[in-house]
């Protein structure tokens, strides 16, 4: 039998092509291995907040619908500049934008982590990027808990524009593959995507 071996420089140059596809913003303040001189990805609860914690604290609904959807580690700082009462209302425009990051990303729904305190059940229209493209989303704030100094919160995605969702899809597979096939702690800087489990 032979063995067949893929030399190093070729190795090097896919695992730079992979890398630099899943590249994504990430929030200031967060850790960049690469200062440090190592690709070790710290735990996400000293972090992002432990998820333990959220868990115990959401009522059976909400842990249902969170689990329905494979959920997949995603950092993008954005802000919101209008509100809806309803999904097919008019927007309103808020004084004070508020801004939020996103710590991970399904097909149902978004978590994010912000400053204060939010209001559950307004709807939200923000600008979220999935591979360099920016897309308009409405969506739904479910829960917001306190978590240390921060809140952990949760977005349902309400409007579900078709072009959208196929780019989610895609998006989540592929990164959900790659952490289970290939080496998730040498993804982007740090770790910037990375596979969630619940």
């Amino acid at each position: 039998m032979k063995k067949i071996i893929i030399g190093d420089e070729r190795k090097k140059e896919k695992n730079e092509l992979v890398r630099d596809s899943y590249r994504v913003e990430v929030p200031q303040g967060a850790p960049d291995a690469t200062e440090h001189g190592t690709e070790q990805i710290p735990l996400d609860e000293n972090v992002w907040g432990n998820d333990y914690t959220i868990i115990n604290k959401l009522d059976e609904k909400q842990l249902a619908n969170r689990r329905f959807y494979v959920r997949v580690r995603y950092f993008q700082q954005i802000e919101c500049n209008e509100i809806f009462d309803r999904i097919d209302g008019e927007p309103v425009p808020l004084t004070h934008p508020i801004s939020f990051v996103i710590s991970d990303i399904s097909m149902g729904g978004i978590g994010i982590i912000c400053d204060y305190e939010i209001t559950t059940d307004k709807i939200f229209s923000i600008e979220l990027v999935l591979d360099g493209i920016p897309y308009k989303v409405k969506c739904q704030l479910v829960y917001c808990i306190p978590n240390d100094d921060k809140f952990r919160a949760g977005l349902k995605i309400v409007e579900r524009e078709k072009k959208f969702l196929t780019h989610l899809k895609i998006f989540v597979a592929r990164i959900s593959l790659y952490n289970s096939y290939g080496e998730s702690a040498k993804l982007g800087n740090s770790g910037q995507v990375l596979n969630k489990h619940n």
